[in-house]
């Protein structure tokens, strides 16, 4: 099973496309059980290819490695949370992980989305997952060629309060600011300003780092990525595409009052909503 990416084994060799159907490789895994004793290649060289499988296979290795000695592979989903190659990394995190070697990223990222969908079907996935495994960054950290707008929609969904939280406190917004392009800013954005509470979404834009150590925030961050007058051309776009479609206003006098008490708002988020 070398080629569906299971490694050490040389019997049973069977290479996974998307002609193979689930119940082939579901009977060629049940008569090599011995090949699902290491955690599968496919779960760390994600393809668009064979990702269709990742769902069974996990199921398969719980079902059949249950009676071993490897005591962690419930606890572990079947493999989505063993660590893979590298101390970050798992299936979990390589499947939200934005892929720009691939050839079609619309198609990538459309067929990982159905894996999420699949795995929280079989219960192999939660909304607690985003965070602890902070795919929201995976997902985000290098999307200037392109914006995995399923995959985000999915996380930002599934758990809204992702959009506010992340690790080295730097949260959704800052990695678009960042590490994007200008419309997947404003798909960061508007999500924000839908999912989150009263106006914390617009004030997410201002919201510093870490101050005063770090008083980066994603709107100084898009400037200095765009320029001012493009970013806030983006920005007022946002609002009054939301205002338009939810059919209501952002109420700044609210949001510049609970911005004046936040300490890690910057003034720039002052000024602006003044």
């Amino acid at each position: 099973i070398r080629d569906i990416g299971v490694t050490g084994v040389q019997t049973c060799a069977l290479p996974i496309c998307e002609r193979d159907t689930e119940e082939e490789v579901v009977n060629i895994l049940r008569i090599c059980p011995e090949a699902l004793r290491r955690a599968p290649r496919m779960f760390s060289f994600i393809s668009s290819k064979s990702m269709a499988f990742i769902p069974k296979i996990a199921q398969l290795r719980m079902e059949l490695l249950a009676e071993t000695e490897d005591l962690n592979i419930h606890e572990e989903r079947g493999g989505l949370l063993t660590r893979t190659f590298g101390p970050n990394y798992n299936a979990l995190k390589c499947l939200a992980k934005t892929n720009y070697v691939q050839e079609d990223a619309v198609l990538f990222d459309e067929r990982s989305t159905a894996v999420f969908h699949k795995l929280k079907e079989m219960g192999l996935f939660q909304k607690e997952d985003i965070q602890q495994n902070d795919l929201m960054k995976f997902l985000l950290f290098n999307t200037r060629r392109h914006f995995p707008e399923e995959r985000f929609r999915f996380f930002s969904n599934q758990d809204p309060e992702a959009l506010r939280a992340g690790s080295d406190r730097k949260f959704p917004l800052f990695w678009a600011a960042t590490r994007s392009s200008i419309k997947g800013f404003q798909i960061v954005l508007m999500a924000g300003i839908r999912l989150l509470p009263k106006e914390e979404g617009i004030q997410l834009l201002f919201r510093s780092c870490d101050y005063p150590r770090d008083p980066r925030s994603p709107f100084t961050e898009a400037c200095h990525m765009y320029g001012r007058e493009e970013t806030i051309k983006a920005i007022e776009s946002v609002i009054s595409d939301y205002c338009l479609s939810d059919h209501r206003c952002i109420d700044t006098t609210q949001a510049m009052l609970s911005a004046a008490m936040d300490q890690n708002v910057t003034l720039d988020g002052i000024y602006y909503l003044l």
